[in-house]
């Protein structure tokens, strides 16, 4: 650029140099003359200015397209670390941070509404579905050999939906590939829950993650879990459900962008602020929100533990009908209602047959199910036969190493 410079400069001087020469030759040179030598200067000039201009143009250009953004660039995206599939070691995760049992009572009677149809098809569902799930192992990863015993199971007891949970480290970004490649092939659907502190995600590696397993076949994405645990977040101080919602908006932006479903957290059963009072403040916080893509495209997950109950598991409004309650805060609060998968449930501590005679209670139900309420998920079909280490699930557990609970053989006699 300095040269640049001291050209325009030397430009102009020469110019000045010429019109002090043209003035002195029209003293003592005949008029004609001076005409003619007058004309051709001139033109000499002018045709010396074009050039110039021609440069200078020449030399600004490459200045100004770095300085004006780029409409058409496109962000540079920082490969995964690693081309292959990598051999993770297993890390062991809280799926639930609650001990399920018996929910406390909400706040405010629930009621059925009548909810509106007109979004609901824009919602996937697995071929055949029937709304039966299962929770798959608490751990952010299995061996493919796990995988192979258990997704046939799944295709027996006719499972349609299958909720798991994916790391954010180096070694969990392809851990689940195999598994949701066997369950796509079979015509399950699979509900992704990422483990993140709320607040602490890494947003950059979190779309790396939306990207790879939404081109396998995931489309429903939960972010964040149990916001209503002050252990949920990354200071381990309980946030406020608008900031949570202001988090969550964050990270579902980037779900939508890749075309899938973004899942709002679902509620402690047994948390340090209610379950339905977190529901409603939040869903008040997103109704600003109302319209956008992000917003038609949520849905709410639902942890709907009944712990035991004397009467009939479907018409238990505290436990397995928590999530009518949620649908009525939905529609008070936004207009509409929000569709809901239910990612755990059960009665993990209950008797073996009264587990059983329960959830095939609610599997029998399904196909009578409000069309909001897209699939229910007990938990889990197994702890540590499917290499979990934490003793805490094992009541759950459907299949364990020395025998396979009853509710396995009933589920596999449903239609």
């Amino acid at each position: 650029m300095p040269e640049l410079y001291v050209a325009v400069l030397t430009g102009w001087i020469a110019v000045l140099v010429i019109r002090a020469t043209l003035s002195a030759l029209d003293q003592w040179l005949p008029a004609w003359v001076a005409l003619v030598v007058s004309r051709i200067v001139r033109r000499v000039l002018l045709l010396s200015g074009c050039a110039v201009l021609v440069i200078l143009v020449g030399q600004l250009m490459p200045v100004l397209a770095e300085a004006l953004p780029d409409a058409t660039r496109q962000p540079e995206v920082t490969p995964l670390s690693s081309a292959e599939q990598p051999q993770p070691t297993p890390v062991r995760v809280v799926a639930s941070q609650s001990i399920p049992t018996r929910p406390r009572a909400p706040t405010q009677p629930a009621a059925i509404p009548s909810p509106p149809l007109t979004n609901l098809k824009r919602f996937p569902r697995p071929p055949g579905d029937n709304g039966r799930g299962l929770h798959w192992f608490p751990t952010t990863s299995q061996s493919p050999g796990v995988v192979d015993r258990f997704v046939p199971e799944l295709v027996a007891m006719r499972i349609k939906w299958v909720a798991f949970a994916q790391g954010m480290e180096d070694y969990h970004l392809h851990a689940n590939e195999y598994l949701v490649r066997a369950l796509v092939q079979n015509n399950i659907m699979p509900v992704m829950r990422v483990e993140s502190p709320v607040g602490a995600l890494d947003l950059v590696r979190f779309e790396r993650v939306v990207a790879l397993y939404r081109a396998l076949g995931v489309m429903y994405i939960q972010i964040y879990n149990e916001p209503n645990l002050s252990k949920e977040w990354s200071d381990r101080k309980l946030g406020s459900p608008e900031r949570f919602a202001a988090v969550w908006l964050e990270a579902a932006e980037i779900v939508v962008s890749h075309n899938a479903w973004p899942g709002l957290a679902a509620m402690s059963p047994q948390g340090e602020q209610s379950d339905d009072e977190y529901v409603a403040r939040m869903f008040a916080a997103l109704r600003t929100r109302k319209g956008t893509e992000v917003i038609n495209r949520m849905w709410l997950s639902v942890h709907n533990y009944t712990g035991g109950t004397t009467g009939s598991i479907v018409a238990d409004e505290i436990g397995y009908g928590r999530y009518r309650l949620y649908a009525q805060l939905s529609q008070s609060r936004l207009g509409w209602i929000v569709p809901m998968i239910g990612t755990e449930g059960g009665t993990p501590h209950a008797p073996a047959e009264s587990q059983a005679r329960w959830i095939v209670e609610a599997f029998r139900s399904l196909p009578q199910r409000e069309p909001y309420w897209l699939a229910y998920s007990p938990w889990l079909i197994g702890n540590t036969i499917g290499g979990g280490e934490d003793p805490r699930w094992e009541p759950g557990s459907w299949f364990k190493p020395d025998h396979v609970e009853p509710v396995v053989d009933l589920v596999k006699q449903l239609p």
